[in-house]
Order: structure tokens, then sequence, then C-alpha cells
């Protein structure tokens, strides 16, 4: 909680006192938009037709809008980002035509799509993006053939320089026909959303094109091969305004060769000298003259067309934005670091380190999987505390927070798989130092320890925050009247009804029908199932918070917490297929496998994930087959190392053992004469206090129920064994274990699986979040396992609400 608090007040003092207002002169225009129809469609494409558009844009007085003179300027496109408009390029417009330039400005209409949040979003709008490339080159058929354009200037901003840079890979790209390429704040390195699976394949393709082509590369035009080398990619980016990208991810260093771009900020660029935020780079007066004359340099002024040579663009672009003396290795540093000290200078300074400051900037997403697998640690050790522990023992969620909880039951669990458990505490520490050694030998080995760090400071900040969470919702819960219920026990039988649930995927999915007014289609139908599974989960996942179910003890209401805590942090996984699945919804697709196949994929991975919430709105974890016998014979479950573990060797006899002390026996008992510290000799023949104790009896032999056994008999001792019906008890108990086996090694492995899952998901979900879905169907699917697998008669439902008097998160015990 302290590095919370430690990190986090300067860190928001120094996101005031960094200026939101710009110091960039505004750029009035009066453009015109003029849409362009498409002359062949794909089929199987339909939907981006219908949904996407592109224009040509006109400044007021231009002379190019009649539709007989035909176009003979070199092409330019403008390709908007996440949310963005094709109108955000009137700007750019108004000043190459303040130039009297020969460019004829084209833009695309991606209708404002969140194209930052879904892969399958970017694929679709590369698509587009090649099919009106085509379109524009078309349009100048007319021209002579020296004079006729091969290729189109890209000016993409934010993601849609992902997008540009992905239609280089598609089937549709036509080789050749981009070769240049500006980007204006492009996240290039990572996506600033990482938990879609789609947008980290998307990135893994277009990051990979630098590579050596293939041995399998053999078409010289393939867009898999060498003809990228002609391609030349600037980055700009607005440095430490910029809070929607953080401008380190506007490097290019890893993708283009220092011959075919460079990467700049914007207060470098000699004749801008101004940061500025993700927009104001698109209307920014200064920024947009030096960009729009930089255009202009592009075009040969001999054949009027745009500059053939690579080197050439590269030299022309180099001089007009960084200037004859620019270091384009300065830049590159410069960019890495995602702003100047010259801009820091201007808030006043940062009163935080540098450290804090990119990471709450550019790892935001990571507290997200953090808590997931934080979670999960909290559910192991609740299932491990289950099986092993006394039922006095009650982890509250606060209680699980601490890292030596959750994490020492994974050390305890590692120690016992490795039968270090029953060594002493010197070897088992030797152990686990070992084992740190070894992994932090291993992150070097894979330079990841800096990776490793980040990862941990984020993990410390999380802990904090939750602690903080925590606390301020159990006072405000503890305000609450006592006699407030949280949750009827009408609305929880609602929500752990089948039929209901039913019903209310079927009202999303009519309600799908009714805001977009659509009729039936195959892919609709399809992605409202996926959606009302969605919004099902999210349902019971919000219940589990604000409406749990109680049991005799705050174990299961702290489940079903840990629980939210889980797939609260799982969740975020699930906007990609959220967004492009509504978006289906309003425009159907074409019925083909690969659309049946996202379906299955998404239920697949879903479907574990509700079934668990759902068990878990109803029952506890399944007692384990000890506490299955401790019912039925009446009693309470005892230890594992009690008497009755057959793995307890009992070496004392009852007169040797001094934990058990007994007075009094049964007709057959056998007494032996003793001293205690409570024995007083007031004279040789007064005596007060104990002097004799029981060390045998008969009460097995004599055919007695064990009701009225005596107490030597019916003592429980875990050192000597203890009397009779502890060893009948213990007998039936092994009998009992051995009959059980099965279930007995079935429990046994469900924290095994669940360790497992969680230090295996770490890892792959270090490198790849969106792994992060995996996870969470992975523990669903044990969950569910658990629960209908090794649920007994024993384990009774219980549906009664929680009222504010329950203790909630705080640290309290029954």
């Amino acid at each position: 909680m302290f590095l919370y608090v430690a990190t986090s007040i300067p860190f928001f003092i120094d996101i005031r006192s960094i200026p939101r207002s710009n110091t960039c002169g505004m750029t009035y225009s009066a453009p015109i938009y003029k849409s362009l129809p498409f002359h062949a469609v794909d089929p199987s494409m339909a939907h981006t037709y219908a949904k996407y558009t592109f224009a040509q844009l006109f400044m007021d007085g231009a002379d190019k809008r009649n539709d007989s003179q035909p176009l003979s300027g070199v092409p330019v496109l403008f390709v908007p980002g996440h949310l963005g408009s094709y109108k955000q390029a009137r700007s750019l417009g108004q000043h190459l035509a303040d130039l009297h330039a020969d460019i004829d400005l084209f833009l695309l209409d991606f209708n404002e799509e969140a194209t930052g949040m879904a892969g399958q979003f970017v694929l679709e709008q590369g698509f587009f993006l090649n099919e009106a490339i085509k379109e524009i080159l078309a349009m100048y058929t007319s021209l002579p053939a020296d004079r006729r354009p091969s290729s189109v200037v890209v000016i993409g901003h934010s993601m849609g320089g992902i997008v540009t840079r992905t239609a280089l890979t598609l089937p549709n790209y036509n080789p050749q026909s981009i070769l240049t390429i500006v980007t204006l704040s492009t996240p290039h390195v990572a996506p600033p959303f990482n938990l879609d699976a789609a947008m980290t394949a998307v990135y893994a393709t277009v990051n990979s094109l630098r590579q050596p082509p293939p041995p399998s590369c053999t078409n010289a035009t393939s867009p898999s091969c060498g003809h990228q080398d002609d391609v030349v990619i600037v980055s700009l980016a607005g440095g430490l305004k910029d809070f929607v990208v953080h401008s380190s991810l506007a490097s290019i260093a890893h993708v283009v060769p220092p011959s075919n771009g460079f990467a700049a900020l914007t207060s470098l660029l000699p004749a801008v000298k101004s940061s500025m935020d993700h927009l104001c780079i698109l209307w920014c007066h200064e920024f947009m003259r030096v960009l729009s004359t930089a255009l202009v340099r592009l075009v040969d002024p001999v054949t009027h067309q745009l500059r053939t040579s690579p080197s050439d663009r590269v030299v022309v672009l180099h001089d007009a934005l960084l200037g004859p003396d620019g270091d384009v290795w300065d830049h590159h540093l410069h960019v890495s670091r995602g702003f100047t000290t010259d801009e820091v200078a201007q808030t006043g300074g940062v009163l935080s380190f540098e450290l804090p400051l990119y990471i709450f900037r550019t790892q935001y997403l990571v507290p997200f999987p953090l808590l997931a697998l934080v979670a999960l640690a909290m559910l192991a050790t609740q299932v491990e505390w289950w099986q092993l522990d006394r039922p006095d023992t009650i982890p509250t969620f606060l209680a699980l927070l601490a890292p030596s909880v959750h994490w020492s039951a994974l050390v305890n669990h590692s120690l016992r798989q490795a039968h270090l458990g029953h060594q002493s505490r010197g070897i088992q520490m030797a152990g686990v130092g070992t084992a740190a050694v070894a992994l932090v030998a291993t992150l070097y080995a894979l330079d990841q320890l800096y990776s490793a760090y980040i990862v941990l400071l984020c993990y410390l900040y999380l802990l904090g925050f939750l602690h903080v969470v925590t606390f301020a919702l159990t006072a405000f819960v503890r305000m609450m009247p006592s006699r407030v219920t949280i949750s009827s026990p009408r609305l929880l039988t609602l929500l752990t009804s089948r039929l209901a649930l039913a019903g209310f995927g079927a009202a999303v999915v009519a309600s799908g029908h009714v805001f977009f007014r659509a009729g039936v289609h195959p892919t609709r139908e399809l992605a409202l199932v996926v959606l009302a599974c969605l919004a099902i989960h999210v349902l019971l996942v919000l219940s589990a918070l604000v409406a749990p179910t109680s049991s005799r003890s705050v174990q299961h209401v702290t489940y079903q917490r840990t629980l939210f805590a889980f797939y609260f942090g799982v969740s975020p996984c699930w906007i990609g297929d959220l967004v492009y699945f509504a978006d289906v919804v309003q425009f159907p697709r074409s019925l083909d496998l690969s659309f049946v196949l996202h379906v299955l994929r998404s239920l697949a991975l879903l479907l574990p994930c509700v079934t668990h919430v759902y068990l878990s709105r109803q029952w506890m974890f399944p007692l384990p087959p000890d506490a299955v016998f401790a019912r039925l014979q009446g009693g309470v479950r005892q230890r594992p190392t009690t008497s009755g573990s057959t793995s307890t060797q009992i070496v004392l006899a009852p007169d040797q053992c001094t934990e058990c002390f007994v007075e009094d026996g049964g007709v057959g008992a056998v007494f032996e004469a003793v001293d205690t510290v409570d024995t007083i000799h007031l004279s040789d023949d007064v005596v007060v206090g104990p002097t004799f104790r029981v060390v045998s009896c008969d009460c097995g032999l004599r055919n007695l129920p064990s009701r009225d056994f005596c107490l030597f008999c019916k003592r429980l001792c875990s050192t000597c064994g203890g009397g009779e019906g502890a060893r009948r008890e213990a007998h039936a108990f092994r009998d009992y274990m051995n009959n059980v086996q099965d279930q007995v090694v079935a429990h046994q492995g469900i924290p095994l699986f669940l360790w497992i899952v969680l230090v295996v998901g770490f890892g792959l979900v270090a490198q790849t979040p969106h792994v992060l879905l995996y996870v969470g169907t992975a523990v669903g699917a044990i969950f569910s396992l658990y629960h209908t697998g090794l649920r007994g008669p024993l384990d009774t439902v219980k549906t009664t609400g929680a009222s504010s008097s329950t203790p909630w998160m705080e640290d309290t015990r029954k």
C-alpha cells in the first residue's frame, strides 16, 4: 500500500502539471467531401463496402471538382485511426491547397470504428484500403503511361498506420501500390490494447515483414517477399502530451532499417518544436505546414510523379522534417524514451521517477492479467486450505491478498511435491533459495530481467490498490444498517435458475434485433448467441460481487469475491470479440468456415467460465473425503496428521504420553500413581490434586457402544493415538479412505492443476498477454469439473442472501 501511495501521488501531480493546452496555431479550412463509388465488389467481403466508404477532399474554390476533368496529381490517401473520422484530414488538405500542390487527397471513412480494440477490424480495414487504392489508381488510366501513378502515398493516424502496414500483408494487396507511408502517433512497437488475440496476431505479422524472406518464397511479387524493401516509412509522434499512445511505441527501428525510414518527435522538428496531444497532431498549423511541404517535395519536379527511388524519398522527408543536419539516431533515442528533457522542463519538472511515469502510461493494462493471476493464486490457496486446514481457519479476501499467504501456499505445495515438506526449515529455505536463483538466472539468460522488474512493480502497485479498495468498500459496508439485505432470496433464485438465465439470453438476442432494426441472418444470429452468452457471464460475475450467496461461514462469500476478481481481470480479453460480434449484428458477414470457427472458438472459451460462475453461485467447494467421513460420523474434520492418518506413526504408550491425562476410567481401568505440578502433599497422608492416572482400560472388550466408553477410551490425542474409540475410528477411517482412493487423488489434484495453470500461464501471459483468455477458460473448466464431478450428497445448496453485517472482505473470523 505504501508503494501505491508513494508512486500514485507524484504521478497524478505530474499528470496535472502537464499542460492540456497546445501551443500550436489553428488551421482553418472549408472542406468539401466528394464520395466515390466502387466499380468492383468482392462478394465475400460485401460487409466492408456496406460500412466503409472513401472520398476525395477538395477545398472551397478548388477547380478539380469537375467530374469531366481527369485527375493528374499524385494520389495521397488519409487513413483515420481508432474512433477516427475521415474529416480529420481537412487541415492537411487546406495546407496542400495553400501550396497549390499537384496532389489529389483521398480519404477513407471507417465509420469511426473502434479499430484499436479488435484485430478483426484492422484486417477488414486493411482489405478495404487495398480495394480503395485499386479504385484510386484506376481513376488515372486516362493519363499517358509515363504520367500514370502506380502507387499511393498513405498518411495514417494512430491505428491507421497499423492498418496501412497490415494492408501490405493481405492477399488483395497490389504489389508496389504503397511505397510511402507517413504515420502520425501510431503505436508500431505494440498495441495499446494488447489483450485481443487477433490484434496480437496482426502485430506479429506486420512486425515480421523486415525479416529475411522464407526459403519457400519463390515469387518476387508475393506480399511476403522482398518488395517490402521499396517501402519507406516515417513515424512522427507528439511526445509528452500524448496520453492516448505513449510516443515510445512510435519507434520503427525494429522493423525499418535507417535506409527506409526514421521516427521523430514533433517537439524536435526544427520548424515545429512543440509537443502535442493525440488529436492536435492532425490540426497543428506549424506541423501541418511542415508535413504538407514534405509531401510536396516527394513529387519529382520533372515527371510530376512520386520519386521512384526509396533513398531519394527518405532524403527528401529527412531534410523537410528533421532538417539537413538532423541526426536520425538522436531522434530514435528520444522516440524510444517518449519525450524530451525540454518537454519535461516546460511542465516545471517531473516529481516522480521516470520509471513510474513510463509504467503508468504504457503498462496500464498489466494490472488486469496480474489481478487475474493473483486471484487464481488466492483461489488455489482457498482450495488448499479447504482440503487441509481446520474448519476454524477461514481465509478472508484481505488475508489472502498478503503475498505471504497466497504465495506461501504455492511454496508449501511445491515443497510437498518435491518431498521436502517434512524436512527441516533450513533445508526448505535452501530449496526455495535455489529455485529463486534458478529463476533469476533464467530471466537473465532470456534478457527478461528488466521486464520482470516492471512486472514486480506493477504487482506491488496492484496489491496496494486492492488494499485501498478493500478498506474503502469494507468501511462502506460497515456503515450500512445491519438489517439491510444486499440481495433477496428471490433474486438469488433467479440468478441460479437456468430458465431465468435462458430468458435473459433470449432478451439480449431480441434486443439486438430491435436496436439495429435487423432481420434474420445466419451470421447475425450466431453473433447474437455469443453476445448473449457474454451477457449472462457478465451478469453472473457481477452478482458474485454485489449479491453473493451466503453459507455457514464466510468462506463461500470469500470464494465468490475472489472469483469476481479473477474474471474481472480476464474480462478485457473479451472486449475484442464483444465489439466485433456487435459489429456483425449490424453488418452481417458471409457465412464461411472461418466465421463459424471463430464463433465456435469464442463459445468454447466462454462456456466453461459461465459454468464455473453458475455452479459457484450454488455450491462451495466439494467436501474432501476426510470431511465427508467426519460428517458421516457426526464429528468435525481434523487435520490429516491427527490419529487416523495412515502417515502418522504412533510411538508412545499411554503411560508415557504427556499430552493426555485422564484421572478416571471404566470398570476395568488400570491406574498408576503419579504426581503432577498440581499435586500438593500437605502431609504423608493428605494429598491435594491428581494422584493417579489411567494407563489402560478394557471398555472396547466389554462390547460397549462407543458413547458409553469412559473418558480414557474416548480421548483424542495426536501423540499416543488416543483411546479405543479413536483407534476404532482410525480403523474405519483407513477403510473408508482406501475405498475412495480415487476421490482422494482427484481432490488432491485440483490445487495441483491450479498451480500448474498459474505458473505456466504466468510465463505465457508475460510474453503474450492475450493468453490470459485461455488461462480463464482452463480455470473455469477445472472448477466446473471440480464442482460437478466431486460433489457429493453432503454438499448442499445454499441460496440465502448475505446481509450487510456479513463480513465482506475485512479480516474477521467467526
